[in-house]
């Protein structure tokens, strides 16, 4: 179970969480409404007075208008790794022959050899999962 922490605002959050869609659109439509221009970036609205109101800091408030200037969104920006297959189906095959031709050969082994004749660069990880898998 998460635990509520509170920031120095008085606002209670959950570590690691961003704000809500729903209060970033709260804020883009306060600094809209007072002028704010997504074009050109310019806003007459205070961040502070605006970041007061939803007690969250000012570089928040920054961040989230910066944002929407850049990519007229005003979702979070997405977090995470990128988890797309790295080898190709034929990638697969080559690594299941090196295997099939030499059962014994090492992990370093394979990733030499594969980088050898594919110029792919990956990561060991990526062979030791495949390994893991099964492959």
């Amino acid at each position: 179970m998460t635990s509520l922490k509170v920031n120095k605002f008085g606002r209670t959050y959950v570590p690691g969480k961003s704000l809500l869609d729903d209060v970033r659109r709260c804020i883009i439509d306060d600094i809209i409404q007072a002028d704010g221009n997504r074009t050109t970036g310019y806003t007459t609205a205070s961040f502070n007075d605006v970041a007061r109101r939803y007690k969250i800091s000012h570089n928040t408030v920054a961040k989230i208008w910066k944002r929407f200037c850049d990519t007229y969104s005003e979702h979070r920006a997405p977090c995470g790794g990128d988890y797309r297959r790295k080898l190709t189906d034929e990638d697969l095959e080559f690594i299941e022959v090196l295997k099939s031709e030499k059962g014994s050969m090492s992990l370093s082994e394979i990733y030499d050899i594969f980088y050898e004749f594919t110029n792919l660069k990956t990561t060991i990880q990526t062979y030791l999962y495949l390994l893991y898998l099964g492959l």
